[in-house]
């Protein structure tokens, strides 16, 4: 609740044990595959096992056809559902956690939720402050990135895999992944939570 007028922007974190991984609009895949946003070593997660489509006020499950199926708060997902604060989605021997952050806009005060303070949303909350400032920690400006690469760093920023990417755009994996390599190479960034920040700052999501 907020203590006085202000805009508030919702965004959901996923937790693995020890990482947080911060879900960008759109979507968000989790399973064995190296190509997934997520990748499980646990041997009873299918390629692809479930993906979570987000934006900044909601986000929901589905199993992706899974092989052993997807249990959210021990209950065997049946169809796609809205997730909640601290719900628990368990694929194979692997148990996620949820976690909804509010950010509230410079100049106003507000109670945040407790899980506030992750690493990946404090970066997400420091480029959201600065972005009138136009600069972001040591990244290159965007005018070295030409407009393909541009439609790329989008479309990664926004949770899609390389095999995602390639299709909408009509390339071919490797080309997608020579693409952010490149982009990687020129922004000096390198983990997708790096480049979701500097999307964020540049307004290319959200």
């Amino acid at each position: 609740m907020l203590c006085c007028a202000g805009v508030a922007r919702h965004f959901y974190v996923l937790r693995c044990g020890t990482q947080e991984h911060l879900l960008t609009p759109g979507a968000f895949t989790i399973g064995r595959s190296s190509e997934c946003n997520l990748t499980l070593e646990d041997p009873r997660a299918s390629r692809v096992h479930a993906l979570i489509r987000s934006d900044e006020d909601s986000a929901v499950l589905q199993d992706a056809g899974s092989s052993n199926g997807t249990l959210l708060n021990g209950a065997r997902l049946q169809r796609a559902q809205a997730l909640q604060e601290a719900d628990a989605i368990t694929i194979g021997d692997t148990v996620l956690t949820v976690h909804r952050v509010e950010q509230v806009s410079a100049g106003h005060r507000g109670r945040r939720s407790r899980d506030d303070t992750l690493p990946t949303l404090q970066a997400v909350q420091v480029a959201m402050s600065n972005a009138d400032a136009g600069s972001v920690r040591q990244a290159g400006p965007l005018s070295e990135l030409s407009p393909r690469e541009l439609e790329v760093l989008q479309l990664v920023a926004r949770g899609f895999t390389h095999k995602e990417i390639a299709e909408q755009l009509e390339l071919s994996p490797k080309t997608v992944e020579g693409y952010r390599a490149r982009i990687s190479e020129k922004l000096g960034l390198k983990s997708r939570a790096e480049l979701v920040e500097l999307a964020l700052l540049h307004k290319l999501i959200g």
